[in-house]
């Protein structure tokens, strides 16, 4: 409804914050549910839910061509949210961590019973045990500080990775987003080259999802990177 490109930058800005900040606690939160074996299938799988999303950006394109019927579609997609939002129990780490054991056991009672695994009573009040001790021990109590993106660049060790991973993010988004958006220019049907790039990526992060068991993430992201360059 936006008459002016101002307005259409400012609300576009602010979608985008809005999705980015989504997306980065719906893959802590896959991540985190899970032991080590498993963040690779998880952190991967996440990322198919995307390449899925770009493939269905086809079908939205087709039957709603242009730009403000497109947008205000892929808008009213994202309300499936406000109706899943409420099946999805709290995080257990983040509950403990803020002292609120009672719902964290609660919730790791849900986990086990949904994936019928049996957890241990006297497991839990040891671990609890050992979270509040931590919490309550003078010796071991720090001051809590609010951390910031400046904190990255307090250790040179830090900021050295923090400016790679930085650097190697730009350059992957930007190659991402120009063959995306270029698209347009190859031959062939429009919506059926952006399907078939949806579908590559959906079989790059099965690739990754493979390599990553056997690779390690350092190797794995280094080496793409380096192939695909």
């Amino acid at each position: 409804f936006v008459t002016n490109k101002w307005g259409y930058l400012l609300f576009r800005i602010l979608s985008n914050g809005i999705h980015h900040t989504s997306w980065l606690a719906f893959v802590v939160y896959s991540l985190e549910v899970l032991g080590p074996s498993k963040r690779a299938l998880s952190g991967a799988t996440t990322h198919i839910c995307y390449g899925v999303g770009y493939m269905l950006t086809s079908v939205f394109g087709f039957y709603f061509p242009d730009w403000r019927d497109f947008t205000f579609t892929i808008a009213l997609s994202h309300f499936i949210t406000l109706v899943v939002t409420p099946f999805f129990p709290e995080s257990p780490s983040f509950l403990y961590a803020r002292n609120r054991s009672k719902e964290g056991r609660e919730f790791l009672q849900k986990f086990s019973d949904r994936t019928n695994k049996s957890l241990d009573g006297k497991f839990l009040d040891e671990l609890e045990a050992e979270i509040n001790e931590k919490n309550s021990s003078g010796d071991k109590k720090e001051e809590v500080k609010n951390l910031t993106i400046l904190d990255l660049f307090s250790h040179r060790l830090l900021a050295k990775n923090a400016m790679i991973v930085a650097f190697g993010f730009f350059s992957a988004v930007l190659s991402y987003y120009g063959m995306s958006f270029n698209v347009s220019s190859l031959s062939g049907d429009l919506y059926l080259n952006n399907s078939i790039n949806g579908f590559m990526e959906i079989i790059s992060y099965i690739v990754v999802m493979t390599l990553m068991e056997y690779c390690g993430r350092r190797w794995c992201s280094g080496g793409l990177m380096f192939f695909g360059g």
